[in-house]
């Protein structure tokens, strides 16, 4: 029997886009190993904490204890979650270096000492420690690194990005960016998030009317929640017919930027008044999030890279409605599959949502057409079987 022992690094300081990747594929290696029984996979995931009051952590826990289950059978896997520090160089000082530094010997003797076979890395920090530590890796360690955005620091990316084995990226606009830094095409490969088909579709079906607007992600100037909060005043004063209620799933990271954002978000709701259409509802299930909503807004003002939430929400047969850039734009199709808004304007956005609102019967059969859309291209089971096969 084959044996591949992965090091897995994620930062999960977050439950963002990037790590629900991660815990999909998890989840996917249950499916991988049952079609590929004469592999063992040993994966021992790393991240900054182990303790399950942290999201991502608690996540990984559950996941652990359903492919325990899932294999007593064929137990072609075991898998680890083991802590280890994933420093950030921003701000740059003597500090972050040193703390950077240490890191990288740290998981050059887990490496040695372990002897992995693969090391995957899925996000930039992990990758910035691991594209140097793998100069004292063991010659035939193979080396993967998952681009989830355009934010790797391009100088260092063109030394250290193309001593991967392998590079996989979210989309093709971040294939492109990757490509900038000097990768070679043919290292270079795409694999789209997917989607539970089967658990998302089972969400309760939506009911007219449409008012019930969710917003999910986390709170950060670029994803656009400023934009929401100044629609939903602008239909207020303008559009009484349409009682909408906006409901913000989700919380904001540790930056100071974020918490500041954050801060002007609550104190615009205060000062316009819009406390009883606007509910900030914090960390919430995905599955609690779309039952409780009909429309999902994807409010990007830059380009995302992917855009996870949008596939989500068509795949629960919610109404869509994303600004017109970035990946999302490329994926649907405007008043086809999804609806689209001009990106950080909040009267184009209120004048999409009174559509939506005043069509519901031609909104729900949009809402359906992109259902079908995300069952034909994003179903997880394909995307999982692609990812694994990398490793192999």
């Amino acid at each position: 029997m084959k044996n591949i022992n992965i090091c897995w690094i994620d930062n999960g300081d977050i439950l963002g886009g990037a790590e629900l990747f991660s815990i999909d594929m998890i989840y996917g290696l249950i499916r991988f190993v049952k079609e590929n029984p004469e592999i063992h996979f040993n994966l021992d995931i790393f991240s900054q904490s182990t303790d399950t009051s942290n999201p991502f952590a608690r996540k990984i826990d559950i996941a652990i204890k359903t492919l325990a289950k899932e294999t007593e059978q064929s137990p072609n896997i075991t898998i680890t979650h083991k802590k280890l520090f994933i420093p950030a160089l921003k701000p740059f000082s003597y500090q972050n270096a040193k703390k950077f530094i240490q890191s990288v010997f740290q998981l050059k003797k887990i490496v040695q000492t372990e002897g992995y076979t693969v090391v995957y890395c899925n996000t930039v920090r992990s990758a910035l420690i691991t594209g140097i530590a793998q100069f004292f890796f063991p010659k035939d360690t193979k080396t993967i690194y998952m681009a989830h955005d355009y934010t790797f620091p391009h100088i260092l990316g063109k030394f250290i990005i193309p001593r991967f084995s392998q590079v996989l990226a979210c989309s093709y606009a971040v294939k492109s960016y990757l490509l900038e830094m000097g990768i070679k095409p043919w290292k270079t490969e795409v694999i789209q998030n997917g989607v539970d088909i089967n658990f998302l579709q089972n969400i309760p079906p939506v009911e007219t009317p449409l008012f019930n607007i969710g917003i999910i992600g986390r709170i950060t100037e670029w994803k656009g929640q400023m934009t929401v909060l100044r629609s939903a005043l602008w239909l207020k004063e303008n559009a009484k017919e349409y009682p909408f209620v906006f409901t913000f799933y989700g919380e904001t990271s540790n930056k100071l930027e974020d918490l500041k954002f954050e801060r002007d978000l609550h104190k615009y709701v205060k000062e316009n008044n819009l406390e009883d259409i606007v509910t900030f509802a914090g960390f919430t299930s995905l599955q609690i999030a779309l039952k409780q909503s009909s429309i999902i807004i994807h409010a990007a003002t830059a380009e995302e890279p992917f855009g996870r939430t949008p596939i989500e929400a068509a795949a629960s047969k919610r109404v869509v409605c994303l600004s017109n850039i970035g990946t999302p734009a490329e994926i649907f199709t405007n008043k086809e599959n999804a609806f689209f808004f001009e990106a950080g304007n909040a009267e184009s956005l209120a004048h999409t949502l009174a559509i939506i609102a005043h069509n519901k019967d031609k909104s729900l059969q949009i809402a359906e057409n992109g259902q079908k859309l995300v069952q034909e291209k994003f179903n997880i089971d394909k995307i999982s079987n692609l990812f694994w096969g990398f490793f192999k």
